[in-house]
């Protein structure tokens, strides 16, 4: 999160394989959403072509993510309700359960829930907020400048331990908070995508 990261919808499967079918590539290591990481770890699990590129996917690190806005929808809500332009928008952040819209020098907090039916329509069914697919989860923490980090196997606890010893990364213990936050969160996203997923049977 240091770097700041920018949330869209892109095809990012084309550019994926052309990366992965390079011979000048050998190991990847690859930053997505609980959503890709799935997709990434059957592609591994079972994979379908001769060329078994899969294998070059050495890790495989998930953002927590509670959904993706469809761009033209929740920009032309935003427009429409609360006169903010998308060329004015400056930045988008989520505060506990309001979403915060920086533009112009000013601020607009929304309820995540007014703003529900602006979510991909993929986003509304999926059930999982932390990446359970991946070796390495990482999402917000509630101190500042710090991220919640799971690992879920050996590659994943050596790579975080490496980069620590190496001074890349600063560890210390999650706090019981930190740990409930992450853990209601997921509970929130799986019961929405129930919730939705019952509507449509």
């Amino acid at each position: 999160m240091a770097a700041g990261n920018r949330w869209s919808i892109v095809p990012y499967t084309m550019r994926l394989k052309e990366t992965l079918m390079s011979t000048d590539v050998r190991r990847v290591a690859f930053v997505g959403l609980p959503c890709q990481a799935q997709f990434l770890r059957q592609m591994k699990m079972f994979p379908l072509m001769e060329s078994d590129f899969a294998s070059k996917i050495f890790v495989i690190i998930s953002l927590f993510c509670m959904g993706t806005f469809a761009v033209e929808s929740f920009t032309d809500y935003l427009a429409r309700n609360y006169n903010v332009p998308l060329e004015e928008v400056e930045n988008i952040d989520i505060e506990g359960d309001y979403l915060v819209i920086s533009y112009s020098g000013k601020k607009l907090r929304l309820p995540i829930e007014s703003i529900i039916y602006h979510i991909q329509h993929g986003c509304i069914l999926c059930p999982d907020y932390t990446g359970v697919f991946a070796d390495i989860s990482a999402g917000r923490a509630s101190r500042e400048g710090y991220m919640l980090i799971l690992t879920r196997n050996r590659l994943a606890d050596n790579i975080v331990n490496n980069a620590a010893h190496d001074d890349y990364l600063e560890i210390s213990e999650a706090t019981e908070e930190e740990i409930r936050y992450a853990r209601e969160k997921a509970l929130d996203k799986l019961n929405r995508s129930l919730k939705y997923i019952m509507r449509i049977l």
